[in-house]
């Protein structure tokens, strides 16, 4: 949409013999929406400005999933109102998504034997990834323990997975479990008690989770961190 092509339209639009048009509205004629969509396409294919038609597929099954389009705020377009350019929120689940919906939510109630376990397995890998991140010394070395030299650790029921594979390099990390498995109870509690859809995780249910778990776990995680005896090493971290 040009200058030139807008004008032409308003004359005819505002003077036709028929019904003019009292006002236009020029901004019903941005094509926002549409570069919003092709922005998403941009940045699925990692910013690839010529995609072929398979990749074209899947940015577009992939925007499908994700229940939408939204503008990146570094992108040349805005969004002007809440229009949906792909899907429509309000149609009811298909027989087939609310059959996954329901076995979904089947699952988060009654999780398997083996959920905690595999919890313990997880936290000993967020540990040796954020230790690696950290620039503190002394915190680093007080977060990795390996699992070989974690004391009472045999007697853990919840690290016995951890114990059939660690052949001598997996970390573990009671504190990291306890945040991960406070999270899930959050997570879990507001899945199940919400009358939406729980294929959809919004802005606000992760605030609610994080608050929540910051909460549940501040007395139990990292006391280290302000015994004296350790030092006072946080604010250089």
């Amino acid at each position: 949409m040009t200058a030139m092509s807008l004008c032409q339209i308003s004359r005819e639009l505002l003077k036709r013999p028929n019904e003019p048009l009292k006002y236009l509205l020029t901004i019903r004629f941005s094509q926002d929406h549409l570069e919003t969509l092709f922005s998403r396409l941009r940045r699925k294919g990692g910013w690839n400005n010529n995609p072929n038609v398979l990749q074209l597929k899947w940015s577009l099954r992939s925007l499908l999933m994700k229940n939408g389009v939204t503008a990146s705020s570094c992108a040349n377009s805005v969004e002007i109102d809440d229009t949906s350019c792909i899907v429509r929120k309000d149609l009811p689940l298909s027989k087939e998504a609310l059959k996954l919906t329901t076995a979904y939510t089947q699952l988060i109630a009654n999780p398997s034997i083996y959920h905690n376990k595999a919890f313990y397995y997880i936290a000993g890998f967020i540990c040796r990834k954020i230790c690696k991140a950290i620039k503190c010394t002394p915190c680093a070395t007080k977060l990795y323990t390996l699992a070989s030299e974690m004391p009472n650790l045999e007697g853990n029921s919840n690290a016995s997975f951890v114990n059939r594979k660690n052949k001598g390099g997996l970390v573990a990390s009671n504190d990291f479990y306890i945040i991960i498995e406070a999270a899930d109870r959050e997570l879990k509690k507001c899945i199940l008690s919400s009358t939406n859809s729980v294929t959809s995780v919004s802005k606000q249910l992760v605030h609610k989770v994080q608050t929540a778990v910051c909460e549940a776990v501040k007395p139990n995680v990292f006391f280290w961190i302000v015994n004296p005896l350790f030092g006072k090493c946080v604010p250089s971290c």
